[in-house]
């Protein structure tokens, strides 16, 4: 889909210093122009998006008490008086983020180059004696984001997201009640003695465990892992973290990874999910097991301990929960997994306009995490092991969570993590 800039700079003029990074140009000594300019609009599909700072969003209320939080948190780890400012440096990991595509050390040289202009926006002091703009180094930088920013993230996204979700829920948006999950791939360098090599996807490098909301786009709950891992394996921690956020999710789309026979029960007796899954292709025909389940309940019911009380209505949905819960048998656990099979199998069969919702299935899953698939086609080669790794995409999922709220407190209700008008 093609973005226009109306009254932007000529393509055709373009100075040396300017690279396209793979989302947008990076206009290096002139990017300043584009600062507090709200005449210019981004036009989507006749829809008008305002072009703004990211040192505007920033400075947005509600933003600044999303940040207090990370930078109260960061604080804490101190025995003793923080002197530089920590809420300077977190603007200044998020910016880099946003308009580079993972080079500290380049980001670092052009925060020098702008330090006069960028760094009041960050919220950096001048020297006394000096005169100049104070910036941290780039090992400085490096160290923060690495030691302190990533790892805090990681810890305190729950809080995080409680408080993206309080803030929509506020303004009327459900962004916890249609969530979709998949992996994205991240490429590293050969030197990387922490990653691990996939045959799946033919690279070296980690990968992204990520639930988002369906239709904003706003990141739910994430994990980095090795690009060897099965997804499947990493859902329930996902989905746990997910609760305990305050989130309250009743559908959830995801790829074969997430449908497997163990885990096709849980989705609706342990989160409530109703699950919407495409049947595999090595998955059998399932005849119905309606009587083969009363059966198994009339068995099980009958033993001290199991019985139901009174006021327990035996349907369908409580003889398959009694047996999920009360048996350990691997034949009585496979029948109900069974029973979840048999209703993928009917509802792609029995559906009118199933062939229509099938080709929009997969679809689903990969526009929620367009942009992440386009952030890992960056070959980052400057982050080497898994802790570095872990707070890049940590940062990147800051970003998301910053922009989501900006975006929510200014009319948007879908596309919340969107940067195309973004400078």
């Amino acid at each position: 889909m093609s973005y226009q800039i109306k009254n932007s700079v000529n393509v055709n003029t373009r100075s040396y210093f300017e690279h396209f990074d793979g989302r947008r140009w990076w206009y290096q000594p002139r990017i300043d122009q584009f600062f507090n300019q709200q005449d210019k609009t981004v036009t989507k599909d006749n829809e008008p998006y305002p072009i703004v700072s990211m040192f505007d969003i920033l400075d947005h209320p509600k933003v600044q008490m999303f940040l207090d939080i990370l930078t109260t948190r960061i604080e804490e780890q101190f025995t003793r008086q923080v002197k530089y400012p920590i809420r300077a440096r977190i603007k200044t990991l998020v910016v880099y983020i946003h308009k580079t595509n993972g080079n500290l050390s380049e980001f670092h040289r052009n925060l020098e180059y702008h330090k006069e202009t960028w760094g009041p926006k960050l919220g950096y002091k001048r020297n006394r004696e000096t005169g100049e703009i104070q910036i941290p180094a780039y090992k400085t930088l490096y160290k923060f984001m690495r030691k302190y920013l990533g790892p805090t993230i990681e810890q305190q996204d729950v809080e995080l997201v409680l408080f993206v979700i309080t803030e929509a829920k506020k303004l009327g948006i459900d962004i916890d009640k249609y969530i979709i999950a998949d992996s994205t791939p991240y490429e590293s360098s050969k030197a990387d003695y922490d990653a691990t090599v996939s045959g799946h996807y033919k690279m070296r490098g980690y990968k992204e465990q990520r639930i988002l909301s369906k239709d904003t786009d706003v990141p739910l709950a994430y994990k980095i892992t090795k690009n060897t891992k099965f997804d499947g394996a990493y859902i329930r921690e996902l989905l746990e973290k997910l609760l305990a956020s305050g989130c309250q999710p009743t559908d959830f789309w995801g790829d074969g990874h997430y449908a497997t026979k163990e885990l096709l029960p849980s989705y609706w007796f342990e989160y409530g999910l109703h699950t919407h899954f495409k049947s595999k292709a090595n998955w059998k025909q399932i005849p119905d097991i309606t009587d083969e389940i009363n059966r198994v309940y009339q068995k099980l019911w009958k033993i001290d301990g199991f019985k139901p009380t009174d006021d327990e209505t035996c349907t369908l949905d409580f003889k398959l929960r009694f047996i999920w819960k009360h048996t350990t048998t691997d034949s009585h656990r496979d029948l109900v997994s069974n029973y979840f099979v048999r209703h993928i199998q009917q509802w792609e069969t029995n559906i009118p306009e199933i062939k229509k919702r099938l080709c929009n299935f997969r679809q689903t899953i990969e526009c929620g995490f367009g942009v992440e698939k386009k952030f890992s086609n960056f070959k980052l080669m400057e982050w080497c092991t898994f802790t570095s790794w872990k707070s890049v995409v940590a940062i990147r999922t800051l970003l998301d969570w910053i922009t989501s709220i900006f975006w929510m407190h200014n009319g948007r209700t879908v596309n919340l993590t969107s940067t195309k008008s973004i400078v």
